[in-house]
This record gives C-alpha cells, structure tokens and sequence, in this order.
C-alpha cells in the first residue's frame, strides 16, 4: 500500500444491533443508538506515492489509458485523467485528476485520485484502499476490500456492490439497494447526508453530522451503531499534494546522413553514432550493438526487425530520436534470444528516448524503457518488454502483453 490505512478511535457498540424493518423514512424515527463518542477519531494522513515516474510500469505527464485485457504488473500513474477499461488488471494506480475503472477491471493494491473524482464501472474491484477528493462512485457489484474515502465529496455505493473497509464522506453519503458495507469493527463516517436504502447491510458504526434517512419500505440491518455528530466534529484525512516529477528525455545531437534500408538490401549492421532519418523499409532487416545511436527520425514499415546485440553483461545501448519514432504493424525489436532471464536482462540495458512522439502501430515488440517528450501510442496486441514514460497523453490499446523490466542500475 501506499499510504497508512486510517486509524479509529473511541468506543463502538460492544453488540450488534439488529433492527426491525419498518416502513419508516427517517431511520432517526427508529433507529438504536449505541455510545459513539462524539469526537473525531484519530486520522493518518494519506501517504505520498512516489513522483519518480521510472517507478511505474506506465506513467503520463497528461492522460493514460489502457485498453480492453491489458494486464499491467506493476503500478500506473497519470498528472491527467487515469482510465483502466475492461478486463484490465494493474497493481496500483494513481491520478491527479479523475480515475475510473470500467467492466470487470481491477487494481491489487490502493487506487487514488489527487485533484478529481473515481469511478468503478460494473464488477470493477479494488483490493487495497480507494480514494479520491471530489467523491468515489462504486458501481453496479463492484467491490472494494479496503476504504473508501473522499476528502472533499460525497460517496455513492451503487445497487450490490461492496466495500469491506471504513468508509468516510466529506459530503453525502448514498448507499443503494442490495448493498454490503463495512466489516466488524469499521466505520462510516459522513459530514453530510447520509441517506441509506432498505435491503442493504451495514457492518461498520455510523456517524453523520448531516440528515440521516432511510428510503424503500423497510430499514436495512445494522450490525453496529448509529449516530448524529455535531456539525464540525468529523475531519477529512489529508491529501497529498501528489505530482509526478517533470521526465528528463535526453536530447539527440543527429547528423546530416540520412539511412535507408529496405528488404531488398539484406541484414544491414549500423555502428553508434550521429544519423539523420532512420527509413526501414517492408520487411527490412537492421543489427545494432551496444552504443549511442542519435536520429533525427525513425520510420520503420511493416515487418521490419532490429536486432539488438549485447553480448557482455554490461553493454548497453540507447536509442536518441529528436522527432518521432513510428514503428508500423509487426515492427520487432529482436533480443537475439528465446531464454526468458537473459532477453529480461537485456531488455533492461535498452533504452529509447524520443523527442516528440512514439507512435507503434498494432503487433509491435518493442524492448527496454521508452521515455517520449511528447505523446506515447502503443496500438493493439502490443508486446512492451520494459517500461513507458510521457511528458504528454500515454494510450496502451487492447489485449497488450507488458513485462516490467525496469532499467538496469545506474543507467
């Protein structure tokens, strides 16, 4: 996790209450009250991700998205809008502006929202904490094991989804039909109104400063106790003035000579060293070694393969683009090896760094870490070896293939 979980105070229910239903409107008309104490319980702030963005798999200075049955092993971070859509799988995820996750995607750690608001989409989940300032929506069965918390906004638990964890509203809190929230010994707590639906079960200890009402023809089961603050008696946690560290690309120093290889000109050796316009050709072949290859731009058609030859341990190579780099459909980026440890080490000891933009087309296999000054486009059935960072928007489309290797120590 990244931040310290919230810590409670003061004294609960010492037994659970249980409720007749009754078809009542205001649960204040009905409801049993145990002894919370009427002060604020003690909070931990929410902890400070890192900023460095070589430590995500995938990280924007703008938006990120991630397409449909993307699996991302490690964590994701964006100073823009944070979008995960379908099926998409990440270890932790991070936005300073809005978050969501749509149909059946998931985090395995925390999620946060710095400056916007988070969304879970129909059977999203997040297993560690959710948070967000300007208010967290769970949908439709989506499912949270830790907290929920909106340091600024309201929070809405949408018709059976989960939350296993405290939960805590700095404004309304609304908890629809069919709802689970809380566990043994948590909290809700709420500096708004907090209007609650009938069929819905509430594990945690209730405090609201706002109105409460109950809503539908009966009242829903309250394992714990429920009571009105003062105005004033609750207090958020702290948010983290989160922002990712401005990306460094180095630059290139191209030269004059422009270099075209097409098929028809066999495997092609180029040594490192200064270049203008890098054309390869359908199906053209290229072998670079170990070294600093500096390019004004890189266009490599459909089918073209770079082999990459680093035959002692610590060989490295760098790839320095001062425009753009557009790998077509197919465009591979060869290793020289089957052997899963030795092609992760040398995808480690590769990296490309682009002035402008870094534009794959669909089935490109790309290797080691790729840092753009501009924007980041990986097209479908992508196969990153590495990592990605931007200074501008980050696009991973669907049903892409990620291995993390971060870089090796001291590059």
């Amino acid at each position: 996790m990244w931040w310290a979980r919230r810590t409670t105070g003061g004294a609960g229910c010492d037994v659970a209450v249980s409720l007749e239903r009754k078809p009542v409107r205001r649960a204040a008309q009905a409801l049993v009250l145990c002894g919370l104490l009427a002060a604020s319980p003690g909070r931990a702030n929410i902890g400070v991700p890192s900023t460095d963005p070589e430590s995500f798999v995938l990280s924007a200075g703008g938006n990120l998205y991630v397409g449909n049955a993307t699996r991302i092993p490690g964590p994701v971070a964006a100073n823009g809008s944070l979008l995960l859509d379908e099926r998409v799988a990440v270890t932790a995820a991070v936005a300073r502006r809005d978050l969501k996750l749509r149909l059946l995607a998931s985090v395995e750690g925390d999620a946060l929202s710095v400056d916007g608001a988070a969304q879970l989409s129909n059977q999203a989940r997040v297993k560690g904490s959710l948070t967000a300032e300007r208010g967290v929506i769970v949908g439709v069965t989506a499912r949270v094991d830790g907290d929920v918390v909106a340091t600024a906004g309201g929070v809405r638990i949408v018709r059976l989804a989960s939350v296993f964890g405290d939960v805590y509203a700095d404004g309304e809190f609304k908890g629809d039909r069919d709802v689970r929230v809380g566990s043994p010994g948590s909290r809700v707590e709420v500096r708004g109104d907090a209007i609650i639906r009938d069929r819905s079960e509430y594990f945690g200890a209730i405090a609201y400063e706002g109105a409460l009402s109950v809503l539908g023809t009966g009242l829903p089961v309250f394992h714990a106790g429920v009571v009105g603050l003062s105005p004033g008696t609750l207090a958020a946690p702290g948010m983290p003035a989160w922002k990712l560290s401005p990306l460094t690309v180095r630059s290139a120093d191209p030269g004059p000579v422009d270099v075209t290889i097409s098929k028809e000109s066999a495997v092609t050796t180029l040594p490192p060293g200064r270049y203008g316009v890098l054309a390869l050709g359908q199906e053209a072949r290229l072998v670079l070694s170990a070294g600093v290859y500096d390019f004004e731009q890189v266009i490599a058609q459909s089918d073209a393969r770079m082999r990459i030859e680093l035959p002692a341990a610590a060989d490295t190579i760098e790839l320095r683009v001062r425009r753009d780099l557009r790998p077509g459909r197919r465009v591979a980026m060869d290793l020289g090896t089957n052997d899963a440890a030795l092609r992760r080490d040398r995808a480690a000891r590769v990296r490309t760094l682009v002035g402008g933009s870094f534009r794959g087309d669909q089935d490109v296999v790309w290797a080691g870490s790729i840092l753009a000054g501009k924007d980041i486009v990986l097209g479908k059935h992508t196969t990153l070896r590495g990592a990605a960072w931007s200074k501008g928007n980050l696009q991973m489309a669907r049903d892409a293939v990620v291995e993390w290797v971060p870089l090796s120590a001291g590059d």
